[in-house]
């Protein structure tokens, strides 16, 4: 699936893996650029003392968000949304 997030410039890549959703957040070698490290600083900040389970991946040259979604898909870009403190929505 693709996920527009914010004012992101580019929909996102997400798939599910049984029950934890991954989407890209930046590109491995781009992680580090002023715009992509931000991001991947907001998500890290937002999911931070919570009780999700989260953790980073990389994949296909992506670096890419790993969320546990226990009790399923639901309504995923809404409830990741929530999660990140950003509108997401599916393109």
């Amino acid at each position: 699936m693709q996920l527009q997030v914010a004012n992101w410039r580019y929909p996102r890549h997400a798939f599910f893996e049984g029950n934890t959703l991954k989407m890209e957040v930046a590109r491995v070698v781009c992680q580090h650029c002023s715009t992509c490290s931000r991001r991947v600083e907001t998500v890290e900040s937002q999911l931070k003392g919570t009780n999700v389970a989260w953790r980073w991946e990389t994949a296909n040259g992506g670096l890419y968000l790993a969320v546990e979604l226990p009790d399923g898909a639901g309504e995923t870009h809404a409830r990741l949304g929530s999660l990140l403190g950003l509108p997401i929505r599916s393109t």
